[in-house]
């Protein structure tokens, strides 16, 4: 009875210290996971900042893009203003250029129909 009731004793205890060992290591997992669930946790905040301001400068960019966008259209036809403004200057210089010309031109035409003569 009494190596029975040792036997009995030492299987109790042995159950005993294998339920504290399965409830040491639940604890351990438990903790893991709590903080691998926090720092899941920190890292969602972190990239929810992070998109909230890609996207900021998303819309930023955006708009700045739409001003130039804009800027480049201005210029262009600030540019072809000018180009009509050039064209007409070189056209009235042109004309300008002939009229000077003409008398010229006439008195060599004269002269040199005159030594035909």
């Amino acid at each position: 009875m009494d190596i029975a009731s040792r036997s009995i004793a030492f299987w109790n205890y042995q159950v005993s210290q294998e339920a504290m060992y399965n409830q040491m290591l639940y604890k351990d997992r438990e903790q893991r996971r709590s903080a691998k669930e926090n720092e899941a946790l920190q890292l969602n905040g972190q990239l929810k900042v992070e998109l909230a301001t890609l996207k900021e400068k998303h819309s930023s960019l955006m708009k700045e893009c739409e001003l130039e966008k804009k800027k480049a259209v201005e210029f262009g036809e600030q540019l072809a203003e000018k180009a009509r403004q050039i064209k007409k200057l070189q056209d009235v210089c042109e004309k300008l250029r002939r009229k000077s010309l003409a008398p010229t031109l006439n008195e060599q035409f004269r002269d040199v129909q005159s030594h035909m003569v």
